[in-house]
């Protein structure tokens, strides 16, 4: 059985990823997100450097931006939005090519319908950015996971366990891969389309990317573990949720017992 599962998940990933057989939006979405990666660690992005610790450190993103004005909070929204796309595009291929090859219209609509979805979605998770400024703004995070680092790492990833095992998140990943109706080719409709699926992303995902603030949001090798952890679970559906979710209740457990912190 799980043989058969495992077999299965693998065809649909060939299926997207054929060399022969790549659509252009695959393609493209690909270049996109490999490029945001690159901005993201190749110092493209207007981000001041911090003072206080490495860029990579929990909290230290969130500081930058909420210590240098609106200049800072514009930097890190931007960078947020970037980091965004570098992480979740890679996770959005197969719904955005079915989406594309739904279009009932010419080259021309394909484009708009796929460019106008994948500007509102991207939008929606930049506008996310918000909440750990917020949270920043209310709480030094730095400081707080400096002296109590080990309750709030683990309570976040009992917190996301916990949430990948719920119902709600079930509900949300089958809506967020699910499948899609006419598209009429104009910007205005998919347009919303991008925002309603952006938010339903957000709400499937955001216990996860709430782990990056905890861990550190510029920190590479986390964020390249979650985007896995997101692909997967398009790919894979919620077999792979559920196991992420035991995964992160036991982590969380063993750094409560243990008192690990991210600092």
């Amino acid at each position: 059985m799980e043989t058969d599962k495992l077999r299965s998940y693998t065809n649909r990933l060939q299926t997207e990823l054929t060399p022969g057989e790549l659509p252009a939006v695959t393609a493209a979405m690909a270049a996109i997100a490999a490029l945001a990666w690159v901005a993201m660690f190749d110092g493209w992005l207007p981000m001041p450097m911090p003072e206080t610790g490495p860029m990579s450190a929990p909290g230290i993103p969130e500081a930058i931006g909420t210590s240098n004005g609106l200049g800072g909070v514009v930097a890190y929204l931007l960078m947020f939005g970037v980091m965004m796309i570098a992480m979740m595009y890679p996770a959005m291929v197969p719904f955005v090519r079915r989406y594309a090859d739904a279009v009932e219209g010419s080259t021309a609509d394909v484009a708009t319908a796929a460019g106008g979805f994948l500007a509102a979605y991207s939008l929606v998770w930049t506008a996310v950015g918000v909440v750990p400024l917020a949270l920043d703004a209310l709480v030094d995070v730095h400081g707080l996971l400096a002296s109590h680092g080990a309750f709030v790492l683990g309570g976040a990833l009992v917190a996301a366990g916990l949430y990948q095992f719920s119902d709600y998140k079930q509900r949300t990943l089958a809506d967020c891969c699910g499948d899609v109706g006419s598209v009429t080719g104009e910007l205005g409709p998919a347009l919303r389309d991008g925002l309603d699926h952006g938010i339903e992303c957000v709400r499937c995902t955001g216990f996860l990317m709430a782990l990056l603030v905890v861990l550190g949001t510029m920190n590479a090798f986390m964020m390249l573990l979650v985007t896995f952890v997101v692909t997967l679970e398009r790919h894979a559906g919620s077999e792979i949720a559920t196991s992420v979710g035991l995964l992160a209740t036991a982590s969380g457990l063993v750094v409560w017992l243990f008192g690990v912190s991210p600092l």
